[in-house]
């Protein structure tokens, strides 16, 4: 029996009515202010093939230091063409990488990832996943899959490249909080990872901000680029469309569309990642961290009489 994730759907931006002007900073730059952000997002991705990939990741601002952000990243209920994952390799795969989570990643102030902080705890979960999988799991193919585990969470840096190949990671921590130009863009290359086993492809485009805000509270970047050919690949097209909350410029949702024509073949991927309005507990991590700091101001608490403010001095 087949179960899918259901994704709530925001309406598309397109859709809404444009109010105010969106507010910048200095130099028509925006800049992430989403400091107790704590979201749900609701990840799809579908192939050209039908297959379809569906899971739920939750992303909780843990730190801000000098303009730099650190996330912590769990996955949850991952399923494949609306299955949960049944194949010997699928199965292994899955079991495998779920000693990454959860993922603290400290990300620049652009919206790029930048560091992964907790490697050695990683490592260590996969030390201790790697010895329950083996009790199961034997063969030519699994001890080759754990010599690939066992490097890419050896250091920092290899744990970085494994993550850079996954296109969701590349999109969810994008260059987009930057200073745009009069025109309200800036000409960009993106890196997607679009096949295993096959290095980033890379997309010379145009990446541009609306500057109004849309009557739901959000406004949009839109990113249209070309592939930059290679000798196996002649052309290729990536649309990517960002929705953030006007008030902190926190992600809300992302929809786009990668393709690319091998001869006569062409392979696309389709995208979205959209947070779940019912599993956002931004405003709650918000009021938490306000109050251990002794400067939230409860809004149901009636205003004190001039008689009563010597309480407060």
């Amino acid at each position: 029996m087949k179960e899918k994730i259901s994704i709530q759907n925001s309406k598309p931006l397109s859709e809404e009515k444009k109010s105010k002007k969106l507010r910048f900073y200095g130099d028509r730059k925006i800049k992430n202010q989403a400091t107790y952000l704590h979201r749900t997002y609701g990840v799809s991705i579908g192939f050209t093939d039908g297959k379809n990939i569906d899971y739920l990741l939750e992303v909780k601002s843990i730190k801000k230091e000098n303009e730099n952000y650190s996330y912590r990243l769990t996955r949850k209920r991952f399923f494949k063409n609306g299955e949960q994952l049944h194949s010997f390799m699928d199965t292994l795969a899955e079991k495998s990488v779920d000693c990454l989570y959860p993922l603290d990643l400290k990300v620049a102030q652009n919206g790029e990832v930048i560091d992964v902080e907790n490697q050695s705890d990683i490592e260590k979960r996969w030390k201790e996943s790697r010895k329950k999988i083996a009790k199961t799991y034997h063969g030519e193919i699994v001890e080759s899959y754990f010599n690939t585990m066992d490097t890419a969470v050896s250091t920092k840096e290899n744990l970085y490249k494994c993550l850079a190949n996954d296109m969701i990671y590349s999109l969810l921590f994008s260059n987009i909080y930057i200073a745009y130009t009069k025109e309200f863009q800036v000409e960009m290359l993106k890196e997607i990872p679009f096949m295993a086993n096959y290095k980033s492809l890379v997309f010379n485009g145009m990446q541009q901000i609306d500057r109004y805000v849309n009557t739901n509270n959000r406004f949009s970047i839109y990113y249209k680029g070309d592939l930059q050919p290679t000798n196996q690949l002649e052309k290729g097209h990536l649309d990517i469309c960002y929705q953030l909350d006007a008030e902190d410029y926190g992600l809300l949702r992302i929809d786009g569309k990668a393709t690319v024509t091998f001869g006569h073949y062409e392979k696309t991927i389709d995208f979205k990642i959209i947070a779940q309005k019912n599993l956002d507990k931004t405003k709650e991590n918000t009021i938490k961290a306000h109050k251990a700091l002794g400067i939230y101001d409860d809004p149901n608490e009636p205003e004190p009489k001039w008689y009563q403010l010597w309480k407060y001095l």
